[in-house]
């Protein structure tokens, strides 16, 4: 697990692999809550090839008033979390 600022690109990276789903979901609680105000993208690795569990988390079931909508990406493993500003 690993957390990344790109300040130039306004986007924050989230590595939730190997994670259980509890955790997972703690985890990107506390990024979007904590993540830096010039933070405009947060974007989620969730990986999908060992199973959708984390996937369905973060897309179906992740809610935070900080977040004003998410995109799913092309790439199944990811999921981009736009912030609300």
């Amino acid at each position: 697990m690993y957390y990344s600022t790109c300040k130039e690109n306004e986007i924050m990276y989230v590595d939730l692999h190997k994670l259980s789903v509890v955790m997972a979901k703690d985890v990107l609680t506390k990024s979007v809550l904590l993540a830096p105000s010039d933070v405009k993208e947060i974007v989620v690795i969730h990986g999908y090839h060992r199973g959708t569990e984390l996937q369905q988390m973060v897309r179906n079931e992740f809610k935070c008033k900080k977040v004003a909508r998410k995109y799913l990406s092309l790439n199944q493993g990811i999921t981009v979390l736009i912030m609300a500003q």
